[in-house]
């Protein structure tokens, strides 16, 4: 692997927002607040969807403002060296949980679909 410095784009930052967000509401919605909400369920997939918007505008401010920069990098410029590390290392622990949250769906999801009709174990 080169030394050279690898950077997205505006465009590209902004599908990529978008598409975790998207992505994000399409697995968790169903899964999870349906159990509580019943038929409700319908109202947290729209509030998520409009709450994005102001988080993703606000992402998008601050990669322009400090643009070239990693997160971690962004995160200890506005919140000072302390706060921005333990922001950045909690963000980073959310993404490591969905990682590990779609994984399990995505376990399930084979467990209940594909794996159904095929021949049952003795336990």
């Amino acid at each position: 692997m080169s030394g050279k410095k690898v950077q997205i784009g505006r465009r590209q930052f902004s599908f990529l927002i978008t598409t975790m967000a998207i992505s994000t509401v399409d697995i968790f919605v169903p899964a999870f607040i349906a159990q509580e909400a019943k038929n409700d369920s319908w109202i947290a997939a729209v509030i998520a969807g409009v709450a994005i918007f102001p988080v993703s505008f606000i992402m998008l401010k601050l990669y322009r403002r400090y643009e070239g920069l990693t997160l971690i990098e962004i995160c200890r410029k506005a919140a000072g060296r302390f706060f921005g590390t333990i922001f950045g290392l909690l963000y980073l622990l959310y993404f490591i949980v969905i990682a590990f949250s779609v994984s399990a769906e995505m376990g399930h999801v084979i467990k209940i679909a594909l794996l159904n009709l095929s021949t049952p174990r003795l336990s």
